[in-house]
């Protein structure tokens, strides 16, 4: 039984050649979640139709507690280089609208620091196509200052489109989350 919001796949294989081929990711229900939506990132079970990559978690850890004191978060290091979390299906996508969000990177240990400047990054990347490819829209750059920034990534180009949302961490150096 399929239920709402799955993604199918089709296995072809060859008789003669026992070649096996997959066709492109397809979603069985085009029903996108409303926007706009705010994520408050109290409990991981509670994200239905999200995923998450490379350790990321929710919680309130180390450095990067506040801002509620909720938050999705990743410990990046050099065996764990990237993370990522990404979103269900959201649409359509109308007029003036944005993804907004709060990140602050903070070294694993005390005092949480800032990481050195260049340390990493967090890229913001859209699909149109259920999750299946992505593009990037923007990219900020470890600087190096402490706290908490304030992000905001226009969605102009996506207008009339459903999309899924990917934010990822990428590492370079240091041992942060």
């Amino acid at each position: 039984m399929l239920h709402r919001n799955q993604f199918v796949q089709v296995k072809t294989t060859c008789s003669n050649s026992g070649l096996i081929g997959y066709s492109n990711i397809s979603e069985i229900n085009n029903n996108p979640k409303a926007i706009p939506f705010t994520e408050t990132f109290t409990n991981i079970g509670d994200l239905g139709g999200w995923s998450v990559s490379g350790g990321f978690g929710i919680g309130a850890l180390r450095g990067a507690t506040g801002n509620p004191g909720n938050n999705a978060l990743v410990n990046l290091y050099s065996t764990n280089t990237t993370g990522s979390i990404t979103t269900q299906k959201y649409g359509p996508i109308t007029a003036g609208k944005e993804i907004k969000f709060d990140y602050k990177m903070s070294n694993f240990s005390s005092p949480y620091a800032a990481p050195a400047s260049g340390s990493g990054n967090v890229v913001v990347l859209v699909s149109t196509d259920c999750g299946a490819t992505f593009t990037t829209v923007n990219t900020f750059t470890n600087d190096g200052i402490a706290g908490y920034r304030s992000k905001s990534v226009s969605l102009a180009s996506y207008v009339g489109n459903d999309v899924v949302i990917r934010i990822t961490g990428n590492w370079t150096s240091g041992d942060y989350d």
